[in-house]
């Protein structure tokens, strides 16, 4: 998103800008705590092209999202992993799922909804509300 009349950007538009798009919540969801190969993020997201994967793996690096780690090692091996700042959007994200669970259950399949809690339950406790406000609707 461009900075229109070189005014600064809100700090909720900046945030934004990071995160925005179809996949790139999906990819720092599907990172979470682990380290993953770019072919374990692409199984995991089946109907993304290798183009834009690889295109929104190095837009997220940009932005000091993920990590990418190269090993000199034959075949070559790659791994991605969310930094400081990435990690810190994974409450958000599960607010977020959350909110969708609760206001747009059309939209979201109930295996959906109960990954997201259990993901989101066993790996961050403190954020137990998000767990609870999925919980009654599962």
């Amino acid at each position: 998103m461009a900075v229109r009349d070189n005014l600064p950007q809100w700090p909720v538009e900046a945030a934004f800008d990071c995160i925005s798009g179809r996949w790139k919540p999906l990819i720092i969801w599907c990172i979470g705590y682990d380290k993953l190969r770019y072919s374990d993020i692409k199984t995991s997201l089946v109907p993304i092209s290798p183009h834009i994967l690889s295109r929104q793996l190095k837009s997220l690096e940009n932005d000091g999202l993920i990590i990418r780690i190269q090993y000199q090692e034959v075949p070559l091996r790659v791994e991605y992993h969310l930094t400081p700042a990435g990690l810190e959007l994974l409450p958000i994200l599960g607010y977020l799922c959350g909110w969708a669970s609760v206001h747009l259950p059309s939209r979201v399949s109930s295996p959906v909804r109960k990954n997201c809690r259990r993901f989101f339950c066993q790996q961050n406790s403190e954020n137990f509300s998000v767990c609870s406000s999925a919980e009654n609707i599962l």
